[in-house]
């Protein structure tokens, strides 16, 4: 069977990643109130295709959704935990499975909206790349 590396590596290994309140964009949204939203911020793009191997560069918008947005103090934890974790993977390996390598927070203004209740629910956009080499057969 063959293994959709969007989904079965990168997204599944920032979910182990980021803990259980992690979803990716069209899963079924978590009942609580807060929780991290997954989703490709563009195409995965070609960097290197040596032999046997290819090697693409994705690209994850990471969505912090909350409904303590209005809160600076907690807002600025909670974004600081996200990088952290991100930050302190920028190789995933686990149980013998190969996730992504060269991971990296990509600097960036934070954005936020406002649902129709004017409650600002989308309070934090996180770019974030990594690499995934695969072994062509």
């Amino acid at each position: 069977m063959a293994v959709n590396i969007i989904y079965d590596r990168i997204f599944k290994g920032l979910k182990a990643v980021l803990g259980k309140r992690t979803v990716v964009q069209g899963d079924q949204l978590p009942r609580v109130a807060e929780y991290i939203e997954l989703s490709m911020a563009s195409m995965p793009e070609h960097i290197e295709v040596t032999g046997p191997s290819r090697a693409m560069l994705y690209t994850v918008n990471v969505d912090l959704i909350t409904n303590k947005a209005n809160k600076p103090k907690y807002m600025t934890q909670a974004i600081s935990d996200i990088i952290d974790n991100l930050n302190d993977n920028p190789a995933y390996t686990t149980g013998g499975v190969y996730y992504w390598h060269n991971g990296q927070v990509i600097p960036g203004e934070y954005e936020g909206a406002l649902d129709d209740n004017d409650k600002q629910l989308y309070a934090a956009r996180i770019l974030w790349t990594a690499t995934h080499t695969e072994i062509r057969s």
